[in-house]
């Protein structure tokens, strides 16, 4: 049996080298792991400031509103300022809907149109949105703004066409369609307006569309289609009259 010699070096063992393995691993990927636990502590603290930010903002518009909407004077003037400080905040929206209702109430229509139009731009997902849309259509159509009301009614529709006032925006639209002699299109509106079942447009849409006048009494002529056997004849007429006399 041979004795080991202190002053050889002794060959390293499987298990030696396996934790020196490991270690040697560790060293490569702990300041990549570091560097990305501190990044998302960093983003996480980030986005609990932001929300306690927007929660803190949210508070302070809906305190906001309910002072605006106590105050008996500067009522308008406290409710543009919530809109201006706090554009995202939900209580910016119906301080948008009450300031469209004032000026309604002032027969500033214009103005009106101008706070629903930022409503719908702010706040496109609100339950209010379809309500809002339809009635600014109604206005504008009311205001002389013709093109603008048709625009708005069929944005409507083709945005959402389940809910509860795509009747009446097609009906709306088909009137204005008929009013400016596209009766194609108001057809094809009134048509849609009948395919949703009954409702309550359905009785005016069915009259309407029975007041339309046919496209022969609009004025469209209609030509007749030519049969085989008519343009047969036709040309059977034309050779013989082209062919010479047989003596």
């Amino acid at each position: 049996m041979s004795k080991n010699n202190p002053g050889e070096q002794q060959p390293e063992s499987d298990e030696a080298r396996l934790v020196d393995a490991e270690n040697e691993a560790w060293d490569k990927i702990k300041v990549p792991i570091i560097v990305l636990v501190i990044a998302c502590l960093g983003g996480t603290g980030i986005y609990l400031y932001q929300w306690n930010a927007k929660q803190k903002a949210a508070i302070e518009a809906r305190g906001a509103l309910l002072e605006a909407l106590d105050s008996e004077d500067q009522e308008i003037s406290k409710l543009e300022a919530l809109v201006n400080n706090y554009a995202s905040a939900p209580a910016s929206a119906n301080a948008l809907l009450k300031l469209a209702q004032l000026a309604q109430e002032e027969g500033t229509w214009d103005k009106a149109l101008e706070y629903y139009e930022d409503f719908l731009s702010s706040f496109p997902e609100h339950p209010a949105t379809p309500a809002v849309e339809y009635t600014l259509g109604m206005m504008q159509e009311s205001l002389g703004q013709v093109e603008e009301a048709q625009a708005t009614f069929l944005d409507l529709i083709d945005r959402t066409p389940t809910h509860p006032f795509f009747s009446a925006s097609s009906y709306q639209a088909a009137k204005i369609a008929q009013s400016r002699e596209d009766l194609a299109g108001a057809r094809q509106l009134l048509t849609e307006v009948l395919a949703q079942g009954y409702g309550p447009y359905t009785g005016k849409a069915q009259q309407l569309l029975n007041d339309l006048p046919t496209p022969e009494a609009a004025g469209v002529s209609v030509e007749p289609s030519e049969n085989a056997s008519t343009k047969a004849a036709s040309e059977e007429t034309e050779t013989t009259a082209s062919s010479p006399p047989t003596e």
